[in-house]
C-alpha cells in the first residue's frame, strides 16, 4: 500500500517537476509580460492546491535522509539534506565523514575544498533530492 501511494505521489511531483522545467527552458520576454502559458498555468495551479508558494515558505526547514544506489554506476549517493524553503539555500552532510556540500544564490560549494563527491558532481545533487522528495 505505501510502496504504491509512493507511486502515485512520485509520478504526480514528477509531472509537476517536469511542467516546472518545461517551463523555464520555454520562457522568452514576452512570455514573462503577457498571458501565462499553459505550462505556467499548471504549475501556478498547483502550488495553489497544495496550500500555496507561502504556505511552503513558512514551513520551516526541511531535513531528511537522501540514500540512491546507482546500480548502474555501482555507486550510492548518501547524505543528509537541510533545505530553507525561502532561499533554496542547501547543506548536505555526508554521513562517516567530514564532507559537506550545497548551494547558496545558485552557486554549488563543497567543503572541504579538496573533497570529492559523486558521481556526480555537488552541483547536480545540491537540489535534485528536494525536487523529487522535498517539493
Amino acid at each position: 500500500m505505501l510502496i504504491a501511494h509512493f507511486k502515485k505521489d512520485f509520478m504526480k511531483y514528477s509531472l509537476l517537476l517536469a511542467c516546472c522545467a518545461l517551463v523555464a527552458c520555454n520562457q522568452t520576454e514576452s512570455t514573462q509580460k503577457d498571458t501565462p502559458s499553459p505550462g505556467q498555468s499548471l504549475v501556478a495551479e498547483s502550488i495553489a492546491a497544495h496550500g500555496g508558494i507561502e504556505k511552503w515558505r513558512n514551513n520551516g526547514q526541511l531535513q531528511f535522509r537522501w540514500k540512491y544506489h546507482m546500480t548502474d554506476k555501482g555507486a550510492v549517493v548518501d547524505s543528509t539534506q537541510t533545505v530553507d524553503p525561502k532561499t533554496l539555500a542547501v547543506t548536505h552532510t555526508v554521513p562517516g565523514n567530514d564532507t559537506r556540500f550545497g548551494m547558496v544564490n545558485g552557486k554549488a560549494w563543497i567543503h572541504p575544498a579538496d573533497a570529492s563527491f559523486g558521481p556526480p558532481p555537488p552541483r547536480f545533487w545540491a537540489l535534485t533530492p528536494t525536487y523529487f522528495i522535498g517539493i
